[in-house]
């Protein structure tokens, strides 16, 4: 997998974009849900930036993992890329941010919820800043 810089708008990318893929394809309302965004276009993620990093996590994926599209990334591929995220209001965004692209279609997947929830326990949120 690439690394990006701590923080960066790519690395937050990265996190909605393993959101956008967790249930085995990118849905058009979560991709709408997305560009509708205010929080991630805050963070400096626009359309075009997502699609080059969800490009690059799906090239990455093809060369770390057989499964289809990344689906139940083992947490020793997974952590890795969610520890390039560690301001804590920055994770409290992004969570929040990929809860609500990922209900876009009107379901939370297995997939979905799994990444989610890793994302919760690895980040704990007692640690996170209170967006206002």
């Amino acid at each position: 997998m690439r690394n990006y810089c701590i923080d960066s708008p790519q690395a937050c990318a990265r996190v909605l974009a393993l959101v956008l893929i967790a249930d085995g394809g990118v849905s058009d309302a979560e991709l709408a849900s997305f560009a509708a965004e205010a929080d991630a276009h805050a963070m400096g993620i626009d359309e075009r930036l997502m699609e080059e990093v969800l490009r690059e996590l799906c090239e990455d994926l093809q060369m770390v993992s057989r499964r289809r599209w990344g689906r139940d990334l083992e947490p020793t591929q997974l952590n890795p890329l969610l520890e390039e995220v560690r301001d804590s209001r920055r994770r409290g965004q992004l969570l929040s941010l990929a809860y609500r692209i990922a209900q876009a279609d009107g379901r939370l997947s297995d997939g979905e919820g799994r990444l989610l929830a890793h994302m919760i326990r690895r980040w704990r949120p007692e640690d996170w800043a209170i967006a206002a």
